[in-house]
């Protein structure tokens, strides 16, 4: 049995049994069989009696050992003019063009630019459709939340290699599922790029599943960020990935059947409980490291296939990240580490948010820069 519930389960024993101040010989009269004079109805209503004491003794545990009813962690995120993000018919959303004001958590302001291509920029000019692509590829970290455009490391690497061009493919909310549909559709559309990096984050593991906390993340997060968006995100279908007898299988969930709170989850902490648990086990039983790694193997494929070479970089500095980095390098996949801890607030947008800042994504771009000064293919580099 799950350690998260035997402890309450004990506690609720406890407070039904243990006598408080009659002595051994209430716990006697407690806990003695039923004499064979007792009538059935009263060896019902005992038992009935017992049974109605369950649920609220089990509640009182879980008071006593801290657990507590759902409580949504305050948020807010919000775009002038509105509707920065669009549903998108395979993806589940995508950047909408234009530029925005955006205010998180009414403290930190930044700006944006999504080109007519629906990418972030990276230079403030065009450049050359001439010149060799590099795809940079991953969620919010590397589309620069938080940061203003001339801020995210796409950008400042751009800045650093004038001889290709940089393409800041992520989208804040996508996992590695949507990166390689991406792929996919670049290359099915003749888009030949010169290097393929993508870039990943250890929370990426429950995106590429659907996990039950980001299918909340989802739901719940739109909800309370910017009304307009949720409303617009309704046509969505948000991409997943599963592994059925080992074989990858990428399906989709319909927005609007992302998550439900059960009754009462904010009132009851063992609602609450019960709901974290069947959420927990449902995440293991996702495989979501394994799905992970086909969806690398699969974009490794693909890019072999044309023969773009293909890069994972990590991000953030966790022992999760460092397994599947190590995992990819056995499967034949190239790895970068460039990580920082986020948890430093030297690197994050605190109070206000938990982003990586600029200080972070000058990290990223020295890392990546680096990296790329040895990089040689059909004359791109410095």
């Amino acid at each position: 049995m799950h350690l998260f519930f035997i402890h309450p389960l004990i506690f609720t024993l406890l407070i039904l049994f243990l006598p408080k101040d009659r002595g051994m010989d209430q716990w006697e009269k407690i806990m003695v069989k039923p004499e064979r004079t007792t009538s059935w109805k009263q060896t019902i209503g005992y038992w009935a009696f017992i049974l109605l004491l369950i649920p609220p003794c089990f509640e009182a545990a879980l008071w006593l050992l801290q657990y507590r009813p759902y409580v949504q962690e305050a948020y807010s995120i919000h775009a002038e003019p509105s509707h920065c993000l669009i549903h998108h018919p395979q993806l589940g959303f995508a950047l909408n063009p234009g530029h925005y004001l955006v205010t998180m958590n009414e403290g930190l302001r930044y700006h944006v630019t999504h080109g007519e291509d629906s990418l972030r920029i990276t230079a403030n000019r065009p450049l050359p459709d001439s010149l060799p692509m590099i795809y940079l590829m991953g969620c919010s970290y590397t589309y620069g939340m938080g940061v203003d455009d001339s801020l995210s490391f796409p950008y400042l690497l751009q800045q650093e290699l004038r001889n290709v061009q940089v393409k800041n493919l992520g989208v804040p909310g996508f996992g590695t599922v949507q990166s390689l549909l991406q792929l996919r559709q670049r290359i099915k559309a003749g888009e030949h790029p010169a290097l393929v990096m993508l870039n990943y984050a250890d929370f990426h593991e429950g995106r590429n599943v659907l996990s039950p906390g980001f299918r909340h993340a989802l739901s719940v997060g739109y909800q309370q960020s910017d009304e307009s968006v949720n409303e617009a995100m309704g046509k969505s279908r948000v991409p997943y990935a599963e592994l059925p007898l080992g074989k990858l299988r990428l399906r989709s969930c319909p927005w609007d059947s992302l998550y439900q709170d059960w009754r009462y989850r904010d009132a009851l902490a063992s609602v609450n409980f019960f709901q974290s648990l069947s959420d927990d086990i449902h995440l293991h039983q996702l495989e979501p490291q394994a799905v992970t790694l086909a969806l690398c193997q699969e974009m490794k494929a693909l890019c072999d296939s044309v023969g773009v070479p293909f890069l994972v970089t990590g991000l953030t500095q966790t022992s999760q990240t460092q397994t599947t980095l190590h995992q990819l390098q056995e499967a034949g996949i190239s790895t970068l580490d460039i990580s920082v801890d986020l948890r430093d607030p030297r690197f994050n947008n605190a109070p206000f948010d938990s982003h990586p800042n600029a200080l972070a994504h000058q990290h990223y771009a020295r890392k990546v820069g680096e990296w790329t000064s040895s990089w040689v293919c059909d004359g791109a580099g410095r």
